[in-house]
């Protein structure tokens, strides 16, 4: 055989065997879907469930579907009513002078109840998925040989930290959806027509869907989980901590270059993964980046 041949041989073999331990990683329940690499030895050391990790998130998600799915109805009709009243038909300068109008005013008081309802569940999905990623990493350190008598309490997210987060969330509806009516108005195809019904209105907010608002609760979770995991190692005082990204055809070019590094202290590490994520990671809070530690029993 040719050394050419052999060395192909030798690649299409270490690819084999990477599959294998992908695949292994995946069946062992240690992984998510999709990933291109097999877990390294200190992911393995640090007793890393990272498939724990996104089924908690997509658990917390789950919880705040139905009442984003309220909220776009209640914020939908709302937008209908300030626009057409009884009405279902009227001058297109009428209904467009109107839509500028939302466009520029807060809510009205019955979108803003829902959405203050709303907020307030957010806020409190981000405190339960925050002490349940802490009992993930405490979890971990007993998997890693530490007495759980020595495992301290888990820290309590304080609600009013992330209160502004949540009522981002649910400020997001009424802002998605004004704004979709508004760029559908300024088409000059409808603005030249003398009249306008609501039927054209509402099919612009039909096809509007939720995922834009289930996008940023998903973030909002995402940096809740990843502060739990900084706080409660901060509470068991790693000894050995890395950077930890989940290589796939996702990840962007910034995440895959910090993929294992090795931080001397947390201070240090929280400097790249201040909220659990990497800071210069492309896709911001949508980071699925994390830290792993190694721990000590004290």
């Amino acid at each position: 055989m040719c050394d050419s041949c052999t060395m192909l041989a030798a690649e299409i073999l270490i690819d084999e065997l990477t599959a294998e331990l992908i695949h292994s990683d995946f069946a062992d329940g240690l992984t998510p879907e999709g990933v291109t690499r097999e877990l390294t030895d200190n992911e393995r050391r640090a007793k890393v469930n990272f498939r724990d990790i996104e089924e908690q998130l997509d658990a917390a998600l789950l919880v705040l579907v139905p009442g984003i799915t309220l909220l776009h109805e209640t914020v939908t009709e709302s937008i209908m009513s300030e626009l057409f009243g009884d009405a279902t038909v009227l001058p297109t300068a009428t209904v467009a002078e109107r839509v500028r109008a939302l466009v520029v005013s807060a809510p009205p008081e019955s979108v803003a109840e829902v959405a203050a309802v709303f907020g307030e569940l957010v806020a409190a999905d981000m405190a339960t998925i925050y002490e349940g990623s802490a009992g993930l990493v405490a979890a971990e350190a007993v998997r890693q040989g530490v007495k759980e008598s020595a495992v301290p309490a888990r820290p309590a997210l304080v609600v009013a930290t992330v209160a502004p987060a949540a009522a981002a969330v649910a400020a997001k509806p009424w802002q998605r959806l004004t704004a979709a009516v508004d760029s559908a108005l300024s088409s000059p195809a409808l603005m030249v027509k003398e009249t306008m019904s609501s039927d054209v209105v509402g099919g612009v907010l039909a096809g509007v869907k939720i995922d834009g608002t289930t996008d940023l609760a998903k973030q909002a979770l995402n940096t809740a989980q990843g502060m739990g995991r900084n706080d409660m190692a901060a509470e068991l005082a790693p000894s050995d901590i890395w950077a930890s990204e989940i290589l796939d055809r996702k990840v962007c070019g910034p995440c895959s270059r910090v993929d294992g590094t090795e931080y001397a202290t947390l201070e240090e590490a929280r400097e790249d993964y201040p909220l659990g994520q990497y800071v210069n990671c492309q896709g911001y809070s949508r980071c699925r980046g994390t830290l792993v530690f190694m721990f000590k029993d004290s």
